[in-house]
């Protein structure tokens, strides 16, 4: 696993325990200030020496770490050995609004402001260049009796509820990478990263498909509705997204019926889940070149119509697949914990 040290300031250690703990408990080494320094040692050598033997530094940004001579020095050490290297060294995470560095501005960072799950997500797989390419086997599987009760324990918060989807993948993640197991591994990855669409620019968050091969998720397709119009879900002609739904779904003339593949990262969709209203119907706005590709109209304007709780359901989808990936590693006759009755 990958030695991580933490790069953070005094006033932010709340979050950087909380950080160095969530990534500790991934499988990483975290050396952090306050849990290494003992009495006595010499606080400079100290940190040159840890620096100098991680594999990452994870800067935390904020107001303050961002004013401190300290932070300064120990980021800035790891990023002259990352040009030197061409390798990522330093890994930026935002814990709040801050005037960035400029040597750092170009970086994707994991974003912490808004939701915790999700900056931890993007940072937990950045940390692991250990991840083999997905098209390559990893080392020989390690007794599945020895990661028994880590299984069983996983697939209990799974399916208790209480940590979201995407924390238990980056946990089966690590999990697969030590156990050799590829199918768990690959499917992790592409959860977590978001799956691999052709020419899908970063301001998109869906690929439309009228005819999806056979190789599409299809627990990653959603029921869509295009038209030239946009549907007046909220101007009392409708009760319900059903009965929208249902009005759509019988003027296939007007409201075109797709498969919507959506690529995005679970994260980013276990968001989007929790800000969608439960009552009205979802609707982007994009071009018709953007949805056909070759079209003699392709500035054209068409709307793209789905059910909100279809967000919903793909988490699920994906909390039932990774279940039955966990369960499948179980030794022969070893039982999974009974789902709690929600």
């Amino acid at each position: 696993m990958s030695k991580v040290f933490i790069s953070y300031s005094s006033k932010d250690s709340d979050f950087a325990r909380h950080i160095a703990t969530d990534i500790q408990a991934n499988g990483h080494d975290v050396w952090m200030d306050e849990w290494n320094i003992r009495v006595g040692d010499c606080i400079s050598s100290s940190i040159e020496q840890a620096i100098s033997d991680c594999d990452f530094v994870i800067l935390v940004l904020s107001p303050h770490s961002v004013a401190s001579g300290w932070v300064d020095k120990e980021w800035r050490a790891k990023h002259w050995e990352e040009v030197e290297l061409r390798q990522v060294r330093v890994l930026p995470v935002l814990l709040a609004d801050c005037d960035i560095p400029v040597l750092l501005r170009s970086k994707r960072y994991a974003d912490f402001r808004q939701n915790y799950s999700v900056g931890f997500t993007a940072l937990i797989v950045s940390l692991s260049p250990l991840i083999p390419s997905l098209s390559s086997p990893t080392t020989a599987p390690l007794p599945r009796n020895e990661n028994a009760g880590e299984i069983t324990e996983l697939l209990s918060r799974l399916h208790s509820r209480t940590v979201p989807v995407s924390q238990c993948l980056a946990e089966a993640l690590s999990l697969a990478i030590r156990m050799g197991q590829d199918g768990l591994r690959i499917f992790c990855h592409h959860e977590l990263v978001g799956y691999p669409v052709e020419e899908l620019s970063e301001s998109r968050s869906a690929a439309y498909i009228n005819d999806p091969d056979d190789t599409a998720p299809r627990h990653r397709l959603i029921e869509s509705f295009v038209s030239i119009y946009r549907i007046n879900h909220r101007g009392g002609f409708f009760h319900s997204t059903s009965e929208a739904l249902a009005y759509m779904r019988s003027r296939p003339d007007d409201f075109s019926p797709v498969k919507t593949f959506i690529p995005i990262p679970i994260s980013q969709i276990e968001s989007k889940r929790q800000s969608d209203p439960g009552s009205s119907i979802g609707i982007a706005e994009t071009t018709l070149g953007e949805f056909l590709g070759d079209t003699t109209h392709p500035n054209a304007t068409v709307f793209i119509h789905q059910d909100p709780a279809a967000y919903s359901a793909m988490v699920e989808s994906v909390r039932e697949e990774l279940s039955r990936l966990l369960i499948s590693l179980l030794p022969t006759g070893g039982m999974p914990p009974a789902a709690p009755a929600d």
